[in-house]
């Protein structure tokens, strides 16, 4: 940990203050930070000097008098978040605010090595510093692929395994853009980043107490408690994926069987159906489903539409097995809400309601009322978001200064 020194302590406390609490004025910072107003004015104008802050305009204070709002320069503050996955690179160059200025999506292919991967990202980079070289960028943060052995089927043949691919990230790309760049960088788990992307720019904003599930070809879940994003001993804190829902053969890229990902996932879904299929269960799929091509979920939900009931019969029990596991960890976390995203999302409203009805059914009555929410269907686009959301979180020294969002927002600007 990196201790401040008192001149450092009060730098960060007024950029905190500003960027929670703003726009807001010299005089309230004084009131707020007990510091006399001349030591407020050097702090201000240091920060104005760096470019760091803006004046936004002014608030009346009584008898007339109007005093001069402050906010950060939030166009000028920027990061550049990186995210990796199966078979593309994304990476944005976003401001302090979370408005994405510049989006690069670069796939990967199963033919290339891990030296393109590098030129690839570097180019990349350059060209989004190149661009906005009249901002400050505070760093770089990497988005390394996590826990999510489902995603990993067409890149086998790029990265040996998972685990290996991982560690490579997290020491020799990193130590790459370290030196290329001359900018601090620092990589993430992909497990958290998507409850940090929500509270700091999403639909969770001003929440304490949340949870985030990704309904993919895995089961993921990142969430808070009071305040702080929850990251596990190793990083990893989370994978409600492999905690056991179910007694079954189906064994889960973990080990173990019965799991909520190898169960209720989409593609046990899609297994369970095509099984079915094969055995001459009648569905409507048959009508328009070319057994030669992977079964989608856009396929799933065309026969969802039409009420098939080989299909409502297998999503209405990957909705019920989700919806366990997902109690049990709105049981034990007690959340203000549940955000759900992933591409399963895209099996529309009948997966959706029945997911609803069995969380609420298999909670506590007392927590049976807790707000469920359905987001973007893609996951990817959250990711260098949080990575970069970090990088900022890092500049302005959040954790020692958590406290500050407790403050009376309302009364503050005046």
């Amino acid at each position: 940990m990196n201790f401040l020194n008192y001149k450092e302590y009060r730098r960060y406390l007024v950029l905190n203050l500003i960027h929670s609490l703003g726009p807001i004025s010299r005089t309230k910072l004084a009131e707020i930070t007990d510091y006399r107003p001349a030591a407020i004015g050097d702090i201000i104008n240091e920060l104005m000097d760096e470019n760091l802050l803006v004046e936004t305009g002014s608030a009346a204070s009584g008898q007339g008098r109007h005093r001069t709002l402050l906010g950060l320069n939030s166009d000028y503050i920027c990061a550049i978040g990186v995210s990796i996955n199966a078979s593309t690179i994304i990476t944005n160059l976003l401001t302090i605010d979370g408005t994405v200025r510049k989006s690069v999506s670069n796939r990967i292919h199963a033919s290339g090595s891990v030296d393109e991967l590098v030129r690839q990202t570097i180019e990349t980079i350059q060209d989004m510093i190149a661009q906005f070289s009249n901002r400050k960028i505070l760093g770089i943060g990497v988005c390394d692929p996590g826990p999510a052995p489902g995603h990993w089927d067409e890149a086998g043949d790029l990265f040996p395994t998972l685990i290996a691919f991982n560690d490579w990230v997290n020491h020799d790309l990193k130590a790459i853009l370290q030196s290329q760049f001359h900018l601090p960088v620092a990589v993430f788990a992909r497990g958290i980043l998507t409850s940090i992307a929500e509270e700091k720019f999403g639909a969770a904003k001003g929440l304490k107490d949340f949870i985030c599930l990704d309904l993919c070809n895995g089961v993921g879940m990142s969430f808070y408690v009071n305040g702080g994003v929850v990251r596990g001993a190793n990083n990893v804190a989370g994978q409600i994926g492999d905690t056991v829902v179910h007694t079954n053969e189906r064994i889960c890229s973990c080990g173990k069987v019965g799991c909520v990902e190898a169960s209720a996932a989409f593609p046990a879904v899609r297994a369970n159906i095509l099984g079915s299929l094969e055995r001459g269960v009648f569905s409507v799929l048959n009508s328009y489903y070319d057994s030669k091509q992977e079964l989608t979920v856009q396929d799933v939900r065309r026969a969802l539409d039409s009420g098939d009931k080989l299909c409502s019969h297998y999503v209405k029990e990957s909705t019920q097995l989700l919806g366990l596991a997902i109690a049990n960890a709105v049981n034990l976390l007690n959340p203000q809400c549940v955000f759900l995203h992933g591409y399963m999302i895209g099996l529309g409203d009948f997966f959706i309601k029945n997911l609803e009805s069995s969380i609420r059914e298999n909670c506590m009555m007392v927590f049976s009322n807790v707000d469920i929410k359905v987001l973007s269907p893609s996951l990817e686009d959250d990711l260098p978001l949080g990575a970069a959301a970090v990088i900022f979180d890092d500049f302005l020294h959040t954790d020692d200064f958590k406290w500050v969002k407790s403050l009376n927002v309302e009364s503050s600007s005046s």
